[in-house]
């Protein structure tokens, strides 16, 4: 967790990272540059399963993966060869997707539709919006608009670890997906780990007695 932002580039020596892994995690924003606008020369980004409370600013980089996310805020200053898939969007901010062009977004749920703005050439796939169409002149397919009961429980605008974002049997999210999958969080290649932990075994609860029966036998619950 961090209170401030995830930057790329604040140093010449590292500003044109390369094949970087932004993964579980729970940030403010996430910028592909010093100061997300100008570009570095950056490229290979993935950033998946992580909580944004603000925004992600590409700056122009090229060849970015943004899966099973839950983003508070938006996305700006995409440039092309952005696949965005499998998130959540929750519009804290005054707009969800801006100065963006030529990326493709599939399996997302937008939790609000009204802050779109000066975007161009992307491609909307099979994405859930809780309002009405904002796409204009976007390439769409197979979306769902004005929809509503899409999780088990969430309200507002800001995310929260009390939150399920699991979606209900009835939700119109569960198989509106590319090839009959999920969208949200929790479909695609990468779903959401509850917690941010990894996927191995971890003990939830166990209740072990101090003392054996009667018999020398002891009821070990794991």
């Amino acid at each position: 967790y961090t209170q401030g932002n995830i930057v790329l580039g604040t140093e010449d020596r590292w500003a044109a990272g390369k094949n970087i892994l932004i993964s579980r995690c729970n940030t403010a924003n996430i910028y592909l540059s010093e100061n997300g606008q100008a570009p570095r020369g950056a490229e290979n980004i993935f950033i998946r399963e992580n909580v944004v409370r603000d925004a992600i600013y590409f700056a122009g980089v090229r060849n970015v993966i943004v899966e099973n996310n839950l983003i508070e805020g938006g996305l700006i200053y995409g440039n092309g060869m952005i696949n965005v898939r499998n998130n959540i969007f929750q519009r804290r901010t005054s707009w969800v997707i801006n100065n963006f062009y030529g990326g493709s977004f599939e399996n997302n749920i937008f939790l609000s539709s009204d802050a779109f703005a000066t975007n161009n050439g992307n491609y909307y796939y099979n994405n859930i919006f809780k309002g009405t169409d904002p796409l204009g002149n976007e390439f769409s397919s197979g979306n769902l608009f004005n929809v509503s009961d899409l999780f088990i429980n969430q309200s507002g605008v800001s995310f929260s670890y009390q939150h399920t974002y699991h979606l209900p049997a009835s939700s119109p999210a569960r198989g509106a997906g590319t090839q009959g999958t999920d969208c949200g969080i929790y479909g695609g290649s990468s779903p959401y780990k509850e917690g941010a932990v990894p996927a191995n075994p971890h003990i939830q609860f166990k209740s072990i007695p101090t003392q054996t029966d009667a018999q020398g036998k002891i009821n070990i619950q794991v």
